[in-house]
């Protein structure tokens, strides 16, 4: 089970992480970014009473927040999949599509070299 560690310290490592982690038993995995990090302990069992031992413990002079991960929030068009994803056109339910035109086209927004719309 994953379990997030908020308001860590700019100076704190994985190495910190780890420490805590081994509190209660050994992390498999651990890691850090900017004002946050995650450590990831084999068992249920196990993060819960990581949580409840460890919630609260300074790690570089600043207290540590511990909780259960969320899982990871898929974003539309962040993957590649989504509303711009495979094959996709517009904006899903707007009735709107992307058509090419070629270049003697009769003017809008994107007047083509040739138009015979003149202004």
């Amino acid at each position: 089970m994953k379990i997030f560690v908020g308001n860590l310290a700019a100076a704190a490592t994985e190495a910190d992480l780890e420490t805590l982690a081994r509190q209660v038993a050994e992390p498999v995995a651990v890691s850090l970014a900017s004002g946050h990090g995650f450590i990831e302990m084999a068992s249920a069992a196990d993060a819960e009473a990581l949580i409840a031992k460890a919630n609260g413990t300074e790690i570089q002079g600043q207290a540590v927040k511990l909780s259960p991960a969320r899982p990871e929030m898929r974003v539309p068009g962040k993957s590649g999949a989504g509303w711009q994803g495979i094959g996709g056109k517009g904006v899903p339910g707007s009735g709107q599509q992307r058509v090419k035109g070629n270049s003697k086209g009769k003017g809008g927004f994107n007047q083509a070299k040739g138009s015979s719309n003149k202004v």
